[in-house]
């Protein structure tokens, strides 16, 4: 999303294409307007979109249910709309509300995120690789 700006000339290109580029690697296929038919498809890890966007989505899931719990009524989607085998877009109150959130989450500027690599990246996947090689050959034999 950094790169995207950079292309932009003024800060209202810049702005336009940092939305465009989120909202590709979000929502996707959400059009104000519209009837959203395909989102969310294409889950990306990049520079800051797990720790503010999926790990916020989470969040929000799982706050939902202790709501729905606390208040003796268990979440259901039973009977909720479905688009393309899944949950559709503003398929019930929750989902409409998550939906606002993404809306807002790729129109708000993230001029703060660095995506440059932080540390040894090889030394860092080498520590990763010995330490769940041994996980994997405990669990998967």
């Amino acid at each position: 999303m950094t790169d995207a700006r950079r292309w932009g000339t003024t800060s209202e290109e810049k702005e336009l294409l940092e939305r465009d580029a989120t909202a590709l690697v979000t929502y996707w296929g959400f059009t104000p307007g519209y009837t959203c038919r395909q989102f969310d498809y294409s889950w990306r890890e990049w520079a800051g979109l797990i720790r503010r966007y999926y790990y916020a989505r989470w969040k929000m899931f799982y706050t939902m249910l202790t709501k729905s719990l606390q208040n003796g009524k268990p979440y259901s989607e039973e009977g909720i709309p479905l688009s393309h085998g899944r949950e559709a877009f503003r398929a019930n109150d929750f989902y409409d509300q998550l939906a606002d959130w993404e809306i807002a989450f790729v129109a708000t500027p993230k001029t703060d995120i660095d995506p440059s690599p932080k540390g040894d990246e090889i030394k860092l996947a080498t520590r990763m690789l010995h330490k769940y090689s041994k996980l994997a050959k405990e669990y998967y034999q």
